[in-house]
């Protein structure tokens, strides 16, 4: 299955829907997404993952990449809604300290 990206921007912010599956083939065009987004001035991205399936460490490394970038920039990158094998793998790498995550309920259209 092939990664789906669903962009919907404001001024400041943009919100991501992933779907289906974030692994060394799609990581990279997940990355460059992201890349334009804050080169673009978004100050907040929000990553709704409700409809991502799988990612692997791949697709782990381009959204640390993101959130790296984000930070530099002055901006925030927030995950919502991962599942437990995402949540799983970001805890295994000792990452779980470093991303802001959040649950369905923030998810963009939630409210």
């Amino acid at each position: 299955m092939q990664l789906s990206i669903d962009t919907k921007r404001t001024d400041d912010e943009a919100f991501v829907k992933l779907g289906g599956e974030l692994d060394m083939l799609s990581a990279p065009e997940l990355s460059d997404h992201l890349k334009e987004l804050l080169d673009g001035g978004a100050q907040r991205v929000v990553v709704d993952m409700t409809d991502l399936e799988f990612m692997d460490s791949s697709g782990l490394s381009a959204i640390l990449g993101a959130h790296q970038a984000a930070e530099e920039a002055g901006s925030a990158l927030t995950l919502v809604s991962p599942n437990e094998r995402v949540i799983r793998l970001v805890n295994i790498t000792g990452l779980g300290d470093v991303f802001e995550i959040r649950g369905r309920e923030d998810a963009p259209g939630a409210r």
